[in-house]
């Protein structure tokens, strides 16, 4: 019980990596180019998991085998969800919701809502958008609240058909 603590932290730690190799433009077209850092990063936090007999979430089970969406912007931040994900699961094991963590996620949630609008994917990112905002709402965080949902709403726009002039 006195590891959940230290578990928590290197699992916010290694969340926060990834969304730092996302924001770098982590969109390595083969795996040869992909850093150094990176691919450690994976192996560890893969084999930290299994060894640990904890089942990662199956989203981050299929980003951590698959060699393509470890390198994409969208995998390393869909990696980072995950990692935050743990994070708030040990912590709500030793009684703790730090709000701070739960802002990384619905950080973490928006960005991938923002990745899956810009790819076109609609429904994706209406249902990154809508958790973002169960995040930031949960967080008491009226201000990215509402960042996200003007995000929410280009997504309606997109839905609406165009007006011919």
């Amino acid at each position: 019980v006195r590891s959940l603590p230290i578990l928590a932290q290197l699992a916010q730690q290694a969340g926060d990596t990834w969304m730092r190799l996302s924001e770098a433009g982590g969109d390595a077209a083969s795996p040869a180019s992909e850093p150094a850092q990176a691919s450690a990063l994976r192996d560890w936090l893969s084999d930290t998991l299994t060894a640990g007999g904890v089942a990662p979430l199956p989203s981050l089970a299929g980003a951590l085998g698959s060699e393509t969406a470890a390198l994409s912007r969208a995998g390393n931040v869909q990696d980072a969800c995950g990692c935050y994900y743990w994070a708030l699961r040990l912590s709500d094991k030793v009684g703790a919701d730090p709000p701070a963590l739960v802002r990384r996620l619905g950080g973490g949630l928006n960005q991938r809502g923002r990745l899956a609008l810009v790819a076109g994917e609609l429904r994706a990112a209406e249902a990154s958008f809508r958790d973002a905002f169960a995040a930031f709402s949960h967080a008491s965080d009226p201000v990215n609240a509402a960042l996200v949902l003007v995000n929410h709403a280009t997504v309606w726009r997109s839905r609406a058909p165009s007006k011919q002039r």
